[in-house]
């Protein structure tokens, strides 16, 4: 079975926005067929959870100051600041890939999620995959569906500022993008492991 790596190749936003609104977390789903046949869905939040990508330009004093030239009408984060580790998007075995969305979230820069996040950032996956283990198929997607409920809140609350997806086709390696008021560009390479 194939392994697939995504990793995050560019990132654009509207040049004028709120400075306050310039500080992103992204979540990316990805759904795809599992070596059994089964569709299965699995989440990551970039850059992570104890950290966030700031754009304003008054912070580029910052550690996590990321924010690259404009282009046009676009902001764009400057991807070689950005660690190889946190381009990373996913790398999982798969039959095959059906689709990939992402949400990108307004962080606010400390809240009280901020400090729940943290506390709880080491656990999350095992408790996802203990709940997985005592609920196979029992209650559906409800499972995934509480792990995104979460994901969202620990990425940065409400503030949704895009969502946005994209189906695989016959192509599943090269480079794609989701497009609208947000651009996110993404590279899909294919590994015999």
């Amino acid at each position: 079975m194939p392994t697939f790596e995504l990793t995050l190749s560019a990132f654009k936003f509207p040049k004028d926005l709120d400075n306050n609104k310039a500080n992103f977390r992204l979540i990316a789903e990805l759904r795809y067929v599992a070596g059994d046949g089964t569709l299965a869905t699995t989440q990551a939040i970039l850059p992570g959870l104890d950290t966030y990508w700031e754009c304003d330009r008054n912070r580029q004093k910052e550690s996590n100051y990321v924010r690259g030239k404009d282009e046009g009408s676009w902001g764009t984060i400057d991807i070689g600041r950005v660690d190889a580790w946190d381009r990373l998007i996913f790398l999982l075995p798969a039959s095959k890939l059906h689709s990939l969305q992402f949400k990108i979230f307004d962080v606010n820069r400390t809240d009280g999620w901020d400090k729940i996040r943290n506390a709880l950032s080491s656990i999350t996956e095992a408790i996802f995959e203990e709940a997985k283990k005592l609920l196979p198929g029992m209650f559906g997607s409800a499972p995934d569906d509480v792990k995104s409920f979460l994901l969202k809140k620990w990425a940065g609350g409400d503030d949704l500022l895009f969502k946005g997806s994209f189906m695989f086709g016959d192509e599943i390696t090269g480079i794609f993008k989701i497009a609208g008021a947000y651009e996110i560009h993404f590279h899909v390479d294919e590994h015999k492991i």
